[in-house]
């Protein structure tokens, strides 16, 4: 491993660590407040999601004119900036905003991330180097919750822990040096390279088929925990208690099943994955009992292992080296489930009540399994 994929992995830990410590739990935070409605919580939680959606349409011609490095560092700090006045903020239309902008802040730079770990790695290292990644990526959902209970973190002052995390990481992407090959590879891509990527039937299909898993995954951070906030005082104990144990289960088990889910493509994977995140929404309105809380660890942490780096491996198949930097940025497409899922969630139990969350949580599950039925129209890979 050399120097530059050590660096980006470092800033990965960091700043996850940081992530994990604030931004699961806004949805608290934002009910603390006592000024915000179940809905506006909902679409406040969801700007993340729907700024990262609308960089779409900004980040492919931003990054065709910027080298890698000098990308990598503007968006780093960019992240600091916009969680130091979020820190600061209580109003719905500022929190909207400078929530969406940490999204876009996000969106921009998981595809370079990508991007580079790709360039910077060899063939064969390539899907070793992605599990790094998200190992990593894990590694801050265990420890930050438990920093989060530590420290009694219970408002958005919080994120200025975030903000100083981001600063940390721009200036080790200052000391990147990546050479000029890898920025033209980067960069130097056509408005027909864009459209061939977003062609590609089986491209097209995996995206959206991913969503699908990508809305189960959202209820994560949204509609699970404003439920457990309506079961009383433990609904935060709870919820620090899931993301820590599903974070250290995922560290666990990640490279044995990725041993034994070896032989298998990543068709059949990304297919068990959706498959098990929605089985684990069926036991969401039972968290609160031991058995409800092990059913669903045992199906979420399936699902969250085999859609994680088998995704970013998957896009990194299905594109070339002249096509890949476009393939990394519209792949974050996805994240439609992550802006449907928290303001579905929040507004049809805001509407019905949380007394009807095992029927809901069960028509949820049925909407992620579409992804499975259109995940089964591609060929395998």
């Amino acid at each position: 491993m050399n120097k530059n994929i050590g660096l980006l992995l470092l800033g990965i830990a960091i700043s996850r660590v940081a992530y994990f410590m604030t931004t699961p739990f806004l949805t608290f935070y934002l009910v603390n407040l006592g000024n915000i409605s179940p809905v506006e919580i909902g679409v406040i939680v969801s700007s993340q999601a729907i700024f990262h959606l609308l960089s779409l349409l900004i980040v492919p011609k931003i990054s065709n004119h910027l080298p890698l490095k000098t990308w990598l560092i503007l968006i780093a700090f960019g992240s600091g900036i916009s969680n130091m006045l979020l820190a600061n903020s209580q109003m719905f239309v500022s929190l909207f905003i400078l929530n969406g902008l940490n999204g876009f802040w996000l969106a921009c730079y998981e595809p370079q991330v990508k991007l580079a770990l790709s360039l910077l790695s060899e063939e064969q290292m390539r899907l070793k180097i992605f599990n790094l990644r998200y190992t990593l990526i894990n590694f801050g959902a265990v420890i930050g919750p438990l920093l989060n209970n530590y420290f009694q973190l219970n408002d958005l002052n919080s994120h200025l822990i975030l903000s100083f995390a981001y600063f940390i990481v721009g200036l080790l992407n200052c000391s990147l040096v990546i050479i000029e090959d890898d920025n033209q590879l980067n960069s130097k891509q056509s408005r027909e390279e864009n459209k061939s990527i977003s062609l590609k039937k089986q491209f097209i299909l995996l995206i959206v088929a991913v969503t699908f898993s990508y809305f189960a995954y959202s209820q994560l951070q949204s509609t699970i925990p404003q439920f457990l906030i309506y079961q009383g005082k433990q609904g935060l104990a709870i919820y620090r208690k899931l993301l820590s144990t599903s974070g250290l289960l995922i560290i666990f088990l990640q490279f044995p099943i990725m041993k034994i889910t070896k032989k298998y493509s990543m068709k059949q994977k990304l297919i068990v994955s959706n498959l098990n995140l929605a089985i684990c929404l069926l036991f969401a309105p039972y968290l609160t009992k031991m058995w409800g809380m092990l059913l669903f660890l045992g199906s979420y942490v399936l699902g969250e292992i085999l859609l994680g780096s088998n995704y970013d491996y998957a896009v990194d198949k299905l594109a070339d080296d002249t096509t890949k930097s476009s393939a990394f940025i519209f792949g974050e497409i996805v994240k439609i489930g992550s802006v449907v899922g928290p303001i579905l969630g929040n507004s049809i139990f805001s509407f019905i009540g949380w007394q009807a969350a095992p029927w809901l949580f069960a028509i949820f599950a049925g909407i992620t399994l579409i992804g499975s039925l259109l995940l089964k129209l591609m060929k395998d890979f």
